[in-house]
């Protein structure tokens, strides 16, 4: 069992793309895997499978890493003694070496460098309180960037399996709002179902480029051939006019 492990905004950021209820599930199996090494199945739960298999990736290099970290300590890399070394037995210490100073050496005491605290020697409150009021500020626009992509998931009926890291950082700098306010106007958009696709194209979206955008309409194949029929028609007719005309002035 490990004591400690760690845990990455990241994956907050992509748990609460899931509706509350199932969040509870991903928190469990990360700490069961991290301190337990115990893996949960989330096969039948497809958004709960795709956040899932987003940070296991990640836990399982940690939980890599620390077995690593281990053995080293255990094989004396870190400072201790390898396994079988007898050198912590030995009661009496080696005698140094002999050596013979040369003239010009002196003996000089050995001073200790005196060592200055690492204290500040100014603080300011003011300043503290506002970098805590940043920082809680930030919190809450979290919040609310969370809140309000979950809500433009729920009205638009957006999948948001198969995120990444990346993309979900990318997602909480969009403003919802706003694309929800442009799909209104897109029959276009209002086809599309991935997350993915949005993040891709807020930019455009955004932008209008969307906007009332429709596919062309299919040629009608059959209204072609009518037109060519129709030319062609009219080709014979001026052909056989100018025929009867070379015929009548030959005769004459």
């Amino acid at each position: 069992m490990r004591e400690s492990f760690i845990f990455y905004t990241s994956f907050g950021a992509l748990i609460e793309l899931l509706p509350s209820k199932k969040r509870l599930a991903i928190y469990e199996a990360i700490y069961h895997y991290a301190a337990f090494q115990k893996e949960t199945d989330f096969s039948a739960d497809p958004q709960q499978d795709a956040v899932w298999r987003s940070v296991f990736p990640q836990l399982k290099a940690n939980q890599k890493r620390y077995e690593n970290g281990k053995k080293g300590a255990e094989s004396g890399v870190l400072g201790g003694a390898p396994v079988g070394n007898t050198n912590a037995k030995k009661t009496t210490p080696d005698p140094p070496p002999e050596t013979t100073p040369y003239p010009y050496e002196k003996d000089t005491e050995k001073t200790t460098p005196e060592t200055t605290p690492n204290v500040k020697e100014y603080v300011n409150p003011y300043q503290d309180l506002q970098k805590s009021k940043r920082r809680k500020g930030e919190s809450a626009r979290a919040r609310e960037d969370t809140t309000a992509l979950e809500s433009f998931i729920r009205r638009w009926g957006i999948n948001a399996g198969g995120m990444d890291n990346y993309s979900a950082g990318k997602a909480a700098g969009i403003d919802w709002a706003a694309v929800s306010e442009r799909i209104e106007k897109s029959a276009y958009l209002q086809q599309q179902k991935s997350l993915t696709f949005y993040i891709s194209h807020a930019g455009k979206i955004l932008e209008g480029y969307y906007d009332d955008f429709e596919k062309p309409p299919r040629r009608n194949r059959g209204a072609d051939a009518d037109g060519q029929e129709a030319k062609k028609e009219e080709y014979d007719r001026l052909t056989r006019r100018k025929g009867a005309a070379h015929g009548s002035g030959s005769v004459t």
